[in-house]
């Protein structure tokens, strides 16, 4: 019996090595980058990490541009337990997460620079720098993932730019709902009135969300962890005023149509800012029906994939299950880089 305890006692830690490496490979190095870029002629920094999957299924010549969305930071790609940018980093594909220009480490210029084609411009010189061996590696094929704002970032840059290999366009959609758009822009006010950002003076174009407001705005009728929900209230971040156009530019213009690159659309099925008006906002009950309504915004050869993720609203990282919509980025990048190489 000594002896069986003790076999099952190391069987018991084997295990729980497995399992730790397979949620989080210890063989993952991250590394800050701070890129000199220019906008509209003004000297700027993108900061940005850079993490890497070392070991045999590394997918060394591809890499994801992560973007996340207004008054959201790059810790939207980390969140705790269920983390899209670990998960990636597990199927062997490098990220690489930037603070948008106005958030986070990245510069905070007069707000009044920072619009959806200013922004899609910084991208865009992170996408040549990825290419160009400025992170410390070349990468051949570069994909962007946004999430709301930055998946019209993301957007405008593939369609005006034409240099990425493929968008995964998340919390987005070319038919808002308009109502639930109204309710988010009534919520923001000037970042100075904030106990979070009042200390740094910034000029009143820099808006925030106002407390207490997050989880109906951006995760119901989900139901995260209230531990998530806190950290989401207390990490919230910028969105300059003048950004609110950038939705519009990206959904209301042709930039979509000039897009070359595959794409694939992940919305929540409950998502209030773009779904679920009977007529007047899309459709995200199915995938099916999310391409449906997607296709005709989108160029007749390019190649339109769908996800969605059930039960949850705008924040889908957030999702408890959203390890489900992970894995399916996962496959479709798989595809993605095979037709590259």
């Amino acid at each position: 019996m000594r002896r069986l305890r003790v076999g099952l006692t190391i069987m018991a830690l084997a295990l729980t090595c497995v399992t730790s490496a397979q949620a989080e490979p210890a063989a993952t190095g991250c590394t800050a980058h701070d890129l000199p870029a220019r906008v509209a002629g003004v000297p700027v920094t993108v900061h940005g990490t850079l993490c890497r999957p070392t070991g045999r299924a590394y997918k060394k010549a591809a890499v994801q541009l992560l973007l996340a969305g207004s008054t959201y930071g790059s810790d939207y790609w980390d969140v705790t337990g269920s983390s899209y940018r670990r998960a990636m980093n597990a199927a062997g594909y490098a990220t690489l997460s930037v603070d948008r220009l106005g958030t986070g480490g990245s510069s905070h210029p007069v707000s009044t620079l920072l619009t959806g084609e200013s922004q899609a411009e910084a991208v865009h010189q992170v996408v040549r720098a990825l290419r160009a061996g400025r992170f410390g590696r070349r990468y051949d094929t570069v994909i962007t993932v946004g999430h709301s704002y930055g998946s019209a970032i993301a957007m405008i840059e593939a369609g005006r730019y034409r240099d990425v290999d493929g968008a995964v366009l998340t919390g987005i959609s070319h038919r808002p709902n308009l109502a639930q758009a109204v309710a988010l822009i009534a919520s923001l006010y000037p970042a100075n009135l904030d106990r979070r950002f009042a200390a740094r003076r910034m000029d009143p174009g820099y808006l925030t969300t106002r407390p207490g407001t997050r989880y109906r705005l951006f995760h119901a009728p989900g139901h995260p962890a209230q531990s998530l929900v806190d950290a989401d209230e207390r990490g919230k971040e910028l969105f300059a005023a003048t950004e609110l156009e950038g939705v519009a530019e990206a959904t209301l213009t042709p930039y979509s149509r000039r897009i070359e690159a595959p794409v694939l659309l992940v919305n929540g099925t409950g998502d209030p800012l773009f779904c679920g008006a009977p007529l007047l906002a899309t459709r995200c009950s199915a995938a099916d029906r999310l391409t449906a309504d997607e296709r005709p915004y989108y160029g007749p050869r390019v190649r339109l994939d769908a996800v969605v993720v059930p039960g949850y609203g705008h924040s889908i990282n957030y999702a408890p299950n959203a390890g489900e919509y992970f894995a399916r980025v996962t496959r479709w990048t798989d595809g993605v880089v095979a037709a590259h190489t």
